[in-house]
C-alpha cells in the first residue's frame, strides 16, 4: 500500500515537472552554446512549452516564434578546464578522427529520414545511408567533452524529487528490478541520497541543479535548440546512479558523458502500447512468413509426393466425408451470422474506442513530425558543424554508401 501511494505521487510530480522548461544562462561553448537562436522544442517538452508560451501571451512555432516566454540568455566568460582526465579524453577524440568521414559529413546535403534509425544524405555524386542514432550519440558525447563545465541550463518549471523519478523508473521493464535488489522505496531513497552527495560536482561541471531535499531543478543544455525527451528522464536518473563509476575521476567523467549522450541522442518517438503491440505482431508475422517460405522450398520432391498421396486419399474417401463437409459449411455459416450480430451489438463501444484511437494517432503523428523536424533542422546541421567522426564509424555500418550517381548515369546511357 505504501509503495502504491509513492508510485502515484511519483507519477503526479513527474508529470508536473514536464509542464514546461526554460533556458537559463550558460557560456558560448565550442559546440552550439546557449546563446545561439531560439530553443527548439523536442518530445513531450513541446506541450509544456506551449503552455508556458500561452501563459505569457506568446506563440511558439517550429524554427521561429515569440521569445517572450524564454528566460534571457546571458553571455558569461568561458571557464578554462585544467583536469588532465578531461583534456586526455578530448585529445583522444582529435587523434581518432577519420579525415575522409569528416570531409563527407561536413559537406553533405540532407535528403530525408528513412525511418526512426536511418537517414539518407548526399555528398558530391554519392548517396549514403547513415545511422542517425549512432551519429547523434557520438555528437553529444563530444559536445559534453568539449563543453565540459561550460554548458547552458535547461531549468524545469516544477522540480521533481529524484526519489519519485526513480520510483517511476523502477516500474519500467527496462530497469530489470527484482525483489532481490531490495524494495523500490529503499532503492529510490538510496539513489536520491547518493546524487545529493554528488550535487556540488554535478552542478560545477555539468550544470545539474540538485537541492538538499533531492529535487532536480535543472539539466545541462548540450546543444542550442535541443531538449531531450523528458519522458525518459526517470530512466536517465536511474542510470546516472547505477551506471556511473563514481570512484575514479576519469571513469566517472567518461561514464557520465556516455549516459548524457544516450539521453540526449536521437531516440525513436515513444509510441502507445497498442501501436507497439501491432508493430510486434507485424514483425512476428513477417518472420513466420519467411520461415514458411523457407520450409516450402526445402524439398520440392517431398511436396510432390505429399500432394500425390493427398489426391489418392481424396479419391478413396468414403461418401460420408461429403456429409461432414456440408455440416462444417453449415456450422461456419451459423458462426458467421452470430459474429455479425455480436459486432452490431458492440457497435457503440467500438465507435468510442475508435475515437480514442484516432486522437492518439493524431498525437503520435504530430510527435513524429516534430521528431523529423528536429532531426533535419537541429541534429544534422550540428553534425555537419561540430562532429569529429571516429574511425570506427567507417567500419561498423554507421555510414554506408548505397549509390553512386556517376555509375547510375552509365547505366542510363546503356539503356
Amino acid at each position: 500500500e505504501e509503495g502504491g501511494v509513492a508510485r502515484k505521487r511519483a507519477r503526479t510530480e513527474t508529470a508536473e515537472c514536464m509542464e514546461g522548461v526554460e533556458f537559463g544562462s550558460g557560456s558560448d561553448g565550442d559546440f552550439g552554446g546557449a546563446d545561439s537562436g531560439e530553443p527548439k522544442r523536442s518530445g513531450t517538452a513541446a506541450a509544456g512549452l506551449d503552455k508556458a508560451s500561452a501563459a505569457s501571451g506568446a506563440t511558439a512555432t517550429p524554427g521561429g516564434g515569440d521569445k517572450r516566454w524564454l528566460r534571457k540568455v546571458l553571455r558569461v566568460p568561458r571557464k578554462e578546464v585544467h583536469l588532465t582526465s578531461v583534456l586526455d579524453m578530448q585529445e583522444a577524440v582529435r587523434r581518432d578522427e577519420h579525415a575522409g568521414l569528416r570531409e563527407m559529413i561536413h559537406g553533405y546535403t540532407f535528403v530525408g529520414c528513412v525511418d526512426a534509425t536511418y537517414a539518407l544524405v548526399q555528398y558530391e555524386t554519392k548517396m549514403y545511408l547513415v545511422d542517425v542514432r549512432e551519429l547523434s550519440r557520438e555528437l553529444f558525447r563530444q559536445l559534453a567533452l568539449f563543453n565540459f563545465a561550460n554548458f547552458g541550463v535547461i531549468r524545469l518549471s516544477k522540480p521533481p524529487r529524484i526519489s519519485d523519478l526513480i520510483m517511476v523508473a523502477l516500474e519500467l521493464r527496462e530497469a530489470e528490478w527484482t525483489p532481490a535488489d531490495g524494495t523500490k522505496p529503499e532503492i529510490a531513497a538510496f539513489i536520491e541520497e547518493l546524487l545529493v552527495q554528488k550535487a556540488a560536482m554535478l552542478r560545477e561541471y555539468f550544470k545539474f541543479d540538485i537541492d538538499d531535499e533531492g529535487r532536480l531543478g535543472a539539466l545541462p543544455l548540450l546543444l542550442a535548440d535541443h531538449v531531450p525527451d523528458l519522458r525518459r528522464l526517470p530512466m536517465f536518473m536511474l542510470r546516472l546512479a547505477s551506471e556511473v563509476q563514481w570512484d575514479s575521476e576519469r571513469e566517472c567523467f567518461a561514464s557520465l558523458v556516455r549516459e548524457l549522450s544516450e539521453f540526449y541522442g536521437v531516440q525513436e518517438p515513444l509510441k502507445s502500447k497498442k501501436k507497439q503491440q501491432q508493430q510486434q505482431e507485424e514483425q512476428n508475422s513477417k518472420e513466420l512468413h519467411k520461415k514458411v517460405e523457407g520450409a516450402a522450398g526445402c524439398d520440392e520432391a517431398a511436396s510432390a509426393e505429399a500432394g500425390a498421396a493427398m489426391a489418392v486419399t481424396a479419391c478413396d474417401a468414403p461418401a460420408g466425408e461429403g456429409v461432414r463437409e456440408g455440416e462444417q459449411s453449415e456450422a461456419a455459416a451459423v458462426a458467421t451470422a452470430a459474429t455479425t450480430t455480436s459486432a452490431k451489438g458492440q457497435n457503440s463501444t467500438g465507435e468510442s474506442a475508435a475515437g480514442k484511437d484516432k486522437g492518439q494517432q493524431e498525437a503520435e503523428s504530430v510527435a513524429e513530425k516534430q521528431w523529423r523536424w528536429d532531426v533535419e533542422h537541429i541534429i544534422f546541421p550540428a553534425l555537419r558543424n561540430y562532429l569529429m567522426p571516429p574511425r570506427r564509424l567507417a567500419d561498423d555500418g554507421t555510414v554506408l554508401q548505397v549509390a553512386n550517381l556517376s555509375d547510375l548515369y552509365k547505366v542510363f546511357e546503356r539503356c
